[in-house]
């Protein structure tokens, strides 16, 4: 602590020294001339991980205002913004409140306008929050378990603004030094003749220096982020590009070795983070591929094409089916390689958070209708599917900016307790369920909306009568009939895909509860617990068994009853998978 303080001093030491000119000069002029592209490709430890500045500004930032940029700008030059000159943004509205019901507390404390904004933004100011009736309006209110997890937030945020700068861990341990922590660059002083000799004056050992770095280096690298301090606190844009060069070109020297990220993985770490985590491309692709899916099963063409080499065969060939089949497949392609990288940049198995969980629950979704898609070529599967990948993509790139929350897509370390193998077979198995039943949900509200529409667009007065997945139903004769019996072929076909789906998920879910028992029993010492979470798993399973073994046991049941508890079915396991993971406290969830 004491080592810290002394920091913090010499920081605020270099900071007030820069002349008050400097508050007052342009700084569009500055931010213009600041050269950050190298910087934003150097590597840092935050949070316990390597990872690039950009990332760890986008991280920071999250915290602060859940928002990885204020006010559309570059979130690298924010970051060190709030980080060099924390005085010019004391009075700005960066701090995020969740909570509605704290939101209204602290709006109490305003009058008109100001009130308003806070009720309906969330925002406050640092120098709000260290208003003395409102740390202690914070301080009562953490007294509220309702209310802890949002008062802890706005905490974070407060904090990370104040002590931005002591996260700029971007010293690498020195050779020799691999696994090592990562230090601030004015840790660094105590290496060189200057700094050895003011520790002693102190009376504190010579053994604070950082191992690995002799003096000349550690005395360039000290000096580079005292200019890069003082040139972006006073708008030096000079000074601060010739630090970033000198940091820039020292740093990944030092050990290259000893476990500095490789360029190829820093720049794929920062496209990672400029296509949403690898989701832009994707909702793309999956929408078109959804999109011509859905014309090939209710409006493509339905003359029949010839059975040859790359046709669809069987009695009903659609040539839409062409494009939507290459379309999906380079969509779950891509999903599968976007997933790949995060395994790569986080160094383990990506299904170890929500926003991870979601992406893979449709990844191992679209691989399975992939494959069924290309043995049945109905595309009936490949609709499901490709809008069971659009919605997870969607939701993932769409949450930080609808809830304030990224879901987990900024890559942390894994805790202790998760990293066992059962993990990996329980919850890629469980997640697998979830897309198979949200897939089921698909195949169900479509049958049930062509249902709909060719009861109110009959072709002709009913004259014949035919059988219709288990019910008795009319069709029209002469030129209506060949229409109507491929509205019947239609819908028994998307129910036999409906049941295979149906009987897929029952079969992974109940496979997944296992693994999620032997697992509990491996970590916890006990595989039941009636934990929220393993509670309504449990509770979404028997529903699948119910739809499942009703169906088969009762043979005259209708397709459409089974539709409509593929969409009950799936609604249990929404709130099983969202519901419990954010309102239900437990061992599993994020409450």
């Amino acid at each position: 602590m004491m080592r810290r303080a002394m920091w913090v001093v010499m920081l605020m030491g270099m900071v007030l020294l820069v002349p008050r000119r400097a508050e007052a000069e342009d700084r569009a002029a500055f931010r213009g001339a600041v050269e950050l592209k190298g910087f934003r490709l150097l590597a840092i430890q935050h949070r316990d991980q390597v990872k690039i500045m950009d990332s760890w500004a986008r991280q920071s930032l999250t915290t602060i205002c859940h928002r990885s940029s204020i006010g559309g700008e570059d979130p690298l030059y924010t970051a060190l913004d709030i980080a060099f000159r924390p005085e010019a943004w004391a009075e700005r509205n960066i701090i995020y409140v969740q909570a509605i019901p704290i939101r209204q507390r602290l709006a109490a404390f305003e009058t008109g306008s100001e009130a308003g904004r806070i009720l309906r933004e969330g925002l406050v100011s640092p120098r709000f929050i260290e208003r003395e009736e409102v740390l202690r309006l914070l301080s009562q209110l953490s007294g509220d378990m309702k209310l802890l997890a949002s008062v802890n937030k706005i905490k974070a945020g407060y904090e990370t603004y104040r002590n931005l700068w002591a996260t700029l861990a971007f010293v690498p341990p020195g050779e020799g030094g691999k696994g090592g922590p990562w230090r601030l660059a004015m840790e660094l002083w105590a290496n060189f003749p200057e700094g050895q000799a003011e520790l002693a004056r102190r009376g504190e050992k010579a053994e604070s220096a950082v191992p690995g770095y002799s003096a000349e280096e550690a005395k360039a690298l000290w000096l580079a982020y005292q200019a890069l301090a003082r040139g972006w606190a006073a708008g030096d844009a000079r000074m601060v590009n010739g630090a970033i060069g000198t940091l820039t070109t020292m740093l990944p020297r030092i050990d290259p070795e000893g476990g500095y990220p490789s360029v190829a993985k820093r720049m794929t770490e920062l496209w990672y983070n400029r296509t949403f985590y690898g989701t832009v491309m994707n909702v793309f692709l999956y929408f078109v591929a959804m999109t011509l899916f859905l014309l090939v099963t209710v409006v493509g063409n339905r003359k029949p094409i010839p059975a040859k080499a790359g046709a669809i065969r069987g009695h009903q060939r659609f040539r839409l089916w062409r494009y939507a089949y290459p379309m999906f497949s380079v969509a779950v392609i891509l999903h599968l390689a976007s997933m790949g990288v995060r395994m790569w940049l986080a160094g383990r198995w990506p299904t170890q958070n929500q926003f991870e969980s979601v992406l893979g629950a449709a990844l191992l979704g679209c691989i399975v209708g992939w494959c069924l898609e290309t043995w049945k070529k109905n595309g009936l599967f490949g609709m499901a599917f490709s809008f069971v990948g659009f919605l997870a993509m969607t939701a993932c790139m769409a949450a930080p900016y609808m809830f304030g929350n990224d879901l987990g897509g900024a890559i942390s370390k894994t805790a202790g307790i998760l990293q066992t193998y059962w993990l990996y077979i329980h919850v890629n198995v469980i997640i697998a369920s979830y897309a198979l039943i949200a897939a089921s949900f698909v195949l169900g509200g479509l049958y049930l909306l062509l249902k709909l529409w060719y009861w109110i667009h009959p072709r002709e007065p009913y004259q014949s009568r035919s059988r219709v997945d288990g019910d008795n139903s009319d069709f029209p004769a002469a030129n209506g009939g060949q229409a109507h019996r491929l509205n019947a072929e239609m819908l028994g076909a998307l129910d036999q895909a409906n049941m295979v789906i149906l009987q897929m998920a029952f079969w992974f879910l109940g496979i997944g509860i296992v693994c999620g028992a032997v697992w509990a029993d491996y970590s916890w010492g006990r595989p039941w617990g009636w934990d929220p979470k393993e509670t309504f798993a449990l509770v979404t399973w028997i529903v699948y068994l119910i739809i499942v073994h009703v169906r088969l046991v009762v043979p005259k049941l209708k397709a459409e009853t089974t539709a409509w508890m593929s969409i009950a079915g799936f609604a249990v396991m929404m709130f099983n998978w969202i519901g419990v993971n954010y309102f239900l406290a437990g061992l599993h969830s994020y409450a």
